[in-house]
């Protein structure tokens, strides 16, 4: 009887070593910062009547998750635009020490590429040490190993320096992320997207009389629902048009959105990558008008 409880015992042992280590994680920086429930920026947060994203529906989709200097850790939607870069919101990667880029994601859990950074770009006109809503929010991150391109992990065609100002007033776009469903509600595992309808600034300013809309940026809102919205853990993500020749392209990123959800309905306000594409250039070397990658 003895010998069968040792037995047990060992058998029992062996199992509760091998459940606590079979799931564990990459050994990222954002798995050692907090052993306790991670300090995850904003308590209002959500994709809202949305629909799960399949697998390669937003191949140029990414999340960030970055750490600043005090080891609160925050996160963030991006876009892959080229194999060793994504862009995404200045006030997404201001003061962080470390960046982790999943990419190709649908599920968080399982990215066709995922990788730490801290290499990380702001807008020189972005204000480092403003806090509250300001222009110029847009910012790049070098991967610092390239992604493979798979039918699940691609980039997206940036808006061209001829449509920079375009108005797109009435017309359907749509965005994705990874924000809370629900108030006060975990971050989603797996990716939502809505549709929205673009509209004019001088509609935009109506809501935000303090100029946060200007030329440079673009408005959206409900498209049909006045529910369908994001929240501040989509911020930096992509808002996305189809044109005439059906190719989805980026033409804003979330730099502004409301946070009171009694006053949802109201407008979000993006970045237009469009005025910016000079400083990609100067920072990367690239010229995105031109850019030919083998897909």
């Amino acid at each position: 009887m003895f010998k069968k409880s040792s037995l047990f015992l060992f058998v029992l042992s062996i199992l509760q070593v091998y459940a606590r280590y079979k799931n564990v994680e990459p050994d990222l920086i954002e798995n050692e910062i907090n052993a306790g429930p991670a300090d995850v920026s904003s308590s209002v947060s959500r994709i809202e009547l949305g629909w799960e994203a399949y697998p390669g529906q937003h191949p140029h989709h990414a999340a960030l998750r970055s750490v600043n200097s005090a080891g609160n850790v925050f996160t963030c939607g991006a876009s892959v635009i080229a194999k060793e870069w994504v862009v995404t919101a200045a006030s997404c990667i201001v003061h962080r020490i470390f960046i982790v880029v999943r990419a190709g994601v649908v599920s968080l859990l399982h990215p066709e590429y995922v990788f730490e950074t801290t290499k990380c770009y702001t807008h020189p006109l972005f204000i480092k040490s403003v806090t509250s809503r300001q222009p110029n929010n847009i910012g790049l991150v070098a991967l610092e190993r390239p992604v493979v391109y798979t039918r699940l992990l691609k980039p997206i065609r940036i808006q061209s320096s001829a449509d920079a100002f375009k108005n797109y007033n009435g017309e359907q776009v749509y965005i994705s992320g990874h924000g809370r469903t629900r108030t006060n509600g975990p971050i989603s595992d797996v990716l939502r997207w809505v549709y929205l309808r673009a509209i004019s600034n001088a509609s935009c300013r109506s809501s935000y009389p303090n100029a946060i809309a200007i030329d440079t940026t673009i408005c959206a809102q409900f498209y049909n629902v006045t529910g369908q919205s994001i929240g501040h853990n989509d911020e930096g993500g992509p808002l996305v048009h189809v044109g005439s020749d059906g190719i989805p392209t980026l033409i804003g990123v979330i730099s502004f959105i409301q946070r009171n959800f009694a006053q949802m309905g109201k407008p979000i306000v993006f970045t237009r990558p469009g005025p910016f594409l000079s400083w990609f250039t100067e920072i990367t070397g690239i010229d995105f008008e031109n850019l030919q990658e083998e897909i």
